[in-house]
């Protein structure tokens, strides 16, 4: 008995001694929540819903004022869609997404970089109502010019033609249905003062738009499958 209890006097001071010092005793990291495209995440309050496309997994995921936030959000696309690689992709640390009258399928979310750091969203919306996309990222230095809204074939929309970005970084999708396509591409300083080269912007834009209309494709197919399966 003498000696159980001069084991446990030392694990005490043991421990006590690693947190003065700062060191605590190694801790497992969290384990991913996994999701399939038959999880739908509801807003009940404003008659949305939302679903993936793909599998995929997320450290968190609640629904807050109307929104679902999901933290390190990463989806298990295949190996390449339509013949391209997208393996050197990643998921995002934070996506904030608040659906209104409408059902929206989210087929992709991620991040790459090509010339710039570029995060995209690919989702489908049934139903004219409104979207609103948090990405997560630093809103100080986010402005319009680094925004790109894509729909049908291709299609890039202006801000206020079914879009707007908020002062926060949030962007608001309004009475668009169908494939929706947002992106976003980190111009440095250097950029934004020369407001760019016209190659420069051809090559970026190029990267994005081949990532994106991939994507949208496969989705647009996916989507007709499901509702006229063979």
């Amino acid at each position: 008995m003498k000696n159980k209890k001069t084991n446990a006097l030392i694990v005490l001071a043991l421990v006590v001694t690693l947190s003065l010092l700062g060191l605590t005793p190694p801790t497992h990291a969290q384990t991913p929540n996994a999701f399939t495209p038959n999880d739908e995440f509801a807003i009940p309050e404003r008659n949305g819903t939302i679903q993936f496309g793909f599998n995929g997994n997320y450290s968190s995921a609640t629904l807050e004022n109307g929104s679902w936030i999901f933290k390190n959000l990463q989806m298990e696309h295949p190996q390449s869609f339509l013949g391209f690689d997208l393996n050197g992709s990643q998921g995002v640390s934070e996506l904030k997404f608040s659906v209104a009258n409408s059902n929206v399928t989210i087929w992709a979310c991620l991040s790459f970089y090509y010339t710039l750091p570029v995060y995209s969203i690919v989702y489908t919306a049934e139903g004219l109502g409104s979207q609103s996309i948090d990405l997560g990222l630093n809103s100080t230095e986010s402005d319009v010019t680094e925004w790109s809204v894509i729909v049908g074939d291709n299609i890039f929309l202006a801000e206020g033609d079914g879009w707007t970005l908020t002062p926060d970084g949030t962007i608001v999708v309004e009475g668009l249905e169908g494939n929706v396509t947002i992106a976003h591409f980190e111009l440095g300083s250097f950029e934004k003062n020369v407001l760019f080269s016209l190659e420069h912007s051809v090559a970026i834009l190029t990267g994005i738009v081949l990532v994106i209309v991939v994507v949208a494709a496969v989705a647009t197919k996916i989507r007709i499958n499901k509702k006229h399966p063979l």
